[in-house]
Parts: C-alpha cells; sequence; structure tokens
C-alpha cells in the first residue's frame, strides 16, 4: 500500500475557561463595599465634628472667648487654660473687698493681653494657681463655713499677675 496520509492529530481537549471563582468574587465585593462603607463614615464623622468645632467657635467669638487654633493643639491648650483662668475673675473678684477689684482687674487684663506668648511653664503655673486657690477655698469653707477665701483670692491674683509680667 502506497503510503496513506498520516491521520490528522485529534485536537486537544478544550482547556476549561479560567475564571475567578464565584464565591472569592462575592467576598472581594463584600469586602470592597465594607471599605467603601467605612471610608464615608470616616468623611462624615470628620465633616460633622470639624462642623461642631467651627460652630462652637463662633458662639465663643460671639461672647468674646476667642480660641487660638493656630498654633494646633498647644495654642488650643494655652487658650483653654487662659479662658479657665478669666472665668474665675467674678469668684476672685466676689472674694475681696471692693477696693481691691482694680487691681484683680488688672492681673485678669493683663494675662488675657498674655495669652498667646505663655509658655507651658507659664501653663503648668496657671494650672498650679487655680489647684492652690480651689484647695484654700475648700479648707476655708470646712474651717469658716463660707465658701470663699480673700487670702486664696489675693493669691490667685498675685500669681496671675506674676505670670503676665513675665511677658
Amino acid at each position: 500500500m502506497a503510503d496513506a496520509p498520516a491521520p490528522a492529530p485529534a485536537p486537544a481537549p478544550a482547556m476549561p475557561k479560567k475564571g475567578m471563582n464565584p464565591i472569592l468574587k462575592w467576598v472581594l465585593i463584600g469586602c470592597g463595599t465594607i471599605v467603601l462603607l467605612s471610608i464615608l463614615a470616616v468623611a462624615s464623622c470628620t465633616y460633622f465634628v470639624y462642623s461642631k468645632a467651627k460652630q462652637a467657635k463662633a458662639e465663643l467669638a460671639e461672647n468674646g472667648i476667642n480660641i487660638d487654633t493656630s498654633h494646633g493643639l498647644r495654642g488650643m491648650a494655652t487658650s483653654a487654660t487662659t479662658t479657665a483662668v478669666m472665668g474665675m475673675e467674678p469668684v476672685v473678684l466676689l472674694a475681696l473687698p471692693k477696693e481691691e477689684h482694680s487691681s484683680a482687674e488688672k492681673a485678669f487684663k493683663d494675662l488675657s493681653a498674655k495669652g498667646g506668648e505663655l509658655t507651658d511653664a507659664d501653663m503648668k503655673d496657671l494650672g498650679d494657681a487655680m489647684d492652690t486657690f480651689n484647695r484654700m477655698n475648700h479648707d476655708y469653707q470646712e474651717i469658716h463655713h463660707t465658701p470663699l477665701n480673700p487670702e486664696a483670692a489675693r493669691a490667685f491674683v498675685q500669681s496671675i499677675q506674676l505670670i503676665a509680667d513675665r511677658h
């Protein structure tokens, strides 16, 4: 017999189409959705806190209280401490005799004017002065059954005047 043509090779079996596992696909979609929702939640919370802080700062400014945010957290802490001290002025004036009010008001005014220049040491000293004032008043109240100690008020005024005079 003559050379017969060789039979054509059988076609290779078709490779199965490689696709993504459907379970993996749904897991990735779920994870992506969670990540997207988390990003939206963080953005929403950030905007909410920012808008409330801006609103609070505006309300405080309307009442004559300015919070320094230009120096970050340090500036805000300085402003908060100075504001706390300034908030004590009516109590201090109430404890002092009327003839001492002008010197006390001057000390508070001087401290307020120096607010942006106060150092960390000044902040510590202001905190110590407030603590001493409160402790002296507490002790005085237990002995004399009246809430305000004029000596504590004088010491506090002297402390804040010394701090203001440093600058």
